[in-house]
C-alpha cells in the first residue's frame, strides 16, 4: 500500500494454535485451530517529507513597505513585525 509519505507493508502470517495440555514426547501436540496475524511495517519516505518541510519552512511576505529611502525597513524588520501580528491585533 502506498501513501503520499509514508509505505506500508502488510503480511499475513497463519499461527498454529495447540490444545491445552503438556504435549506426549512420543507424539507432537495436535493443531485445535489455524489463527492470523497481520504484520504490518511502516517506511517513511523520506525524500517526500524532506521536500514537503523545505515547503512548510518556505513562504512569500508580500508587503508596501519600502526596502530603500527614508521609510525602508530590512527583510528581517519586516517578518518580525508580521510575526507579532496577532498580539497587535488583539490590543
Amino acid at each position: 500500500m502506498h501513501a503520499a509519505y509514508h509505505q506500508v507493508d502488510v503480511t499475513v502470517e497463519e499461527r498454529p494454535l495447540s490444545g491445552r495440555g503438556r504435549p506426549n514426547l512420543d507424539k507432537p501436540r495436535p493443531i485445535k485451530a489455524m489463527r492470523s496475524r497481520l504484520k504490518t511495517t511502516l517506511n517513511a519516505q523520506t525524500e517526500r517529507m524532506a521536500r514537503l518541510e523545505e515547503e512548510a519552512g518556505c513562504f512569500v511576505l508580500l508587503t508596501n513597505v519600502p526596502t530603500t529611502g527614508d521609510r525602508a525597513q530590512s527583510a528581517s524588520d519586516i517578518l518580525s513585525v508580521d510575526k507579532d501580528q496577532p498580539g497587535t491585533e488583539q490590543n
